[in-house]
């Protein structure tokens, strides 16, 4: 899936054709969710409470750092790249068999596997409204926030620096959220960062079209606390799955 996955981002380069971008889109959403569900039950079934907060940071670090990036665009991209992406397709598909070999680390396969949507909110609905939240709030950030930067006369290239430091704060504060969530109380942590993300959020339009640079930080702190909800959330709602749920509660 990862594979494919990648080999179709890059075919929207090579390919200019709307039903091809269709069908790629179509794929890769498959593929994506798909991958995440494989690599967030892997880690919940490998760690205990007392970890988890943090592996899940750990791991939302590398997912924000490294595969937002593709969210930040890119004033540089030049047509004498796009030679190297053919090579990119079967080096992608030349690698993909390298987890697999992995095996001593692989976890059992649960033994009955069914989408049970009322079964996961009875584990942990305070987990399913956050993640649900965060689905929403941090989506319509990754889209509008340009749009917003754009519109208070920022140029092109402030405009990048807008949405990446909103995604590097995100990144950035993962990990220190995950500890303290690993050692207190969960739901006060998701209280404390969701306070934050709402504080950050009534302090924007304060600041629309004025100083650049005081934008910049305002968005920097709501990324900090907006990006870590979904991390301390899958965390509260798998502190509570049972041994075999975690493929179920990942899938929702």
């Amino acid at each position: 899936m990862a594979a494919t996955a990648s080999a179709g981002t890059l075919l929207l380069v090579l390919v200019i054709d709307p039903v091809m971008w269709c069908a790629v889109r179509f794929a890769g959403g498959f593929c994506f969710a798909g991958l995440f569900t494989v690599m967030e039950a892997w880690l919940n079934s490998g760690v205990e409470n007392k970890d988890r907060a943090r592996v899940l940071a750990i791991y939302r670090m590398v997912d924000i750092g490294f595969g937002d990036r593709s969210a930040v665009p890119d004033p540089d991209l030049r047509p004498r790249r796009l030679c190297h992406l053919r090579h990119h397709v079967d080096d992608d598909y030349a690698v993909a068999g390298a987890g697999v070999a992995w095996r001593p680390l692989q976890p059992g396969a649960a033994e009955d596997v069914k989408l049970d949507l009322a079964r996961v909110w009875r584990i942990s609905p305070l987990g399913c409204f956050g993640c649900i939240c965060v689905g929403v709030t941090n989506s319509a950030f990754r889209t509008l926030s340009p749009v917003y930067a754009e519109q208070i006369g920022m140029s092109v290239a402030d405009v990048v620096t807008f949405v990446s430091v909103g995604i590097f704060g995100g990144a950035l504060i993962q990990y220190p959220l995950g500890y303290l969530s690993d050692r207190w109380d969960r739901r006060a942590v998701l209280l404390a960062t969701t306070c934050g993300a709402m504080l950050a959020r009534w302090r924007w339009p304060f600041v629309a079209g004025a100083d650049p640079t005081l934008n910049l930080v305002i968005i920097f702190i709501f990324g900090c606390f907006a990006m870590p909800l979904y991390s301390l959330s899958a965390a509260h709602s798998n502190d509570r799955a049972d041994k075999g749920e975690f493929v179920l509660i990942n899938a929702a």
